[in-house]
């Protein structure tokens, strides 16, 4: 049975922390900017934080392009990786029929689809795939 799993940040001069999201079952990677402005995970949809723009939540029920009627409450996040401060690539389970690499932008929030794929249910899972 999988829990809720919060997410938080630790300040290494302080030993406080915030918590900054959340995540049904083991989140599968996080990020950090290298200004260690964004701190990013994923795993139940895409969670991208800053003090300076609170939590943004991409890839779950209503914070997503990919909601439809019927749909998963929430996709799986295979990977993610940053390109550039502000923009991350975004590979969507490619074991489902939502499998896809997107690109958000965190610095409008935006969400752009790049393509469809890889499609891998015919392939026994791995960690590393390309997109």
């Amino acid at each position: 049975m999988f829990t809720s799993l919060c997410v938080s940040l630790t300040s290494k001069s302080s030993d406080q922390a915030l918590a900054i999201g959340d995540h049904h079952g083991d989140p599968t990677m996080g990020l950090v900017t290298a200004d260690e402005v964004w701190f990013i995970t994923a795993g139940e949809g895409l969670q991208c934080y800053s003090r300076a723009s609170g939590l943004l939540t991409f890839f779950r029920r209503g914070h997503s392009p990919l909601a439809a009627p019927g749909s998963a409450a929430a996709w799986n996040v295979h990977d993610a990786r940053l390109e550039g401060e502000r923009v991350v690539r975004v590979l969507i389970d490619p074991w489902s029929e939502f499998a896809s690499v997107w690109r958000v932008d965190l610095r409008d929030a935006s969400v752009a689809k790049l393509s469809d794929g890889p499609f891998l249910s015919r392939e026994p899972y791995r960690d590393n795939v390309e997109f």
